[in-house]
């Protein structure tokens, strides 16, 4: 009885590049535009002119006609918040004075006779 000796052969995957290096900082920019940016309207537009900025950005940046939507759910973010007057007014007063880079969370001090009620 002979017995045969089978040779078995074991391939190995090449090495492992090193690990890229990490960095320290990573800094992330964003483009910070105000709602009325976004729908290229100046802040004092009508209620008119805010609905025709809408439309006539949505025929452009819809998904339908651009095939991604990122830029038509900004549009239309924005035409939610400013076709709603309550919102807006909301909106002008607590993000467009930081926009214009005054703080609008204070209020100016009033003196106690300005309180009393006569």
């Amino acid at each position: 009885m002979t017995r045969s000796s089978s040779l078995f052969v074991y391939c190995l995957p090449p090495p492992l590049p090193p690990p890229a290096p990490r960095r320290r900082h990573l800094t992330i920019r964003y483009e910070v535009a105000t709602l009325y940016e976004v729908l290229r309207v100046p802040a004092g537009a009508t209620g008119r002119e805010i609905k025709a900025a809408y439309r006539r950005l949505a025929l452009t940046c819809h998904p339908d006609v651009a095939g991604s939507g990122d830029e038509f759910i900004r549009v239309h973010a924005a035409y939610a918040t400013l076709s709603d007057s309550h919102k807006r007014a909301e909106y002008d007063h607590r993000v467009m004075p930081a926009a214009a880079g005054t703080c609008s969370s204070r209020r100016p001090r009033q003196r106690w006779e300005t309180e009393q009620c006569w």
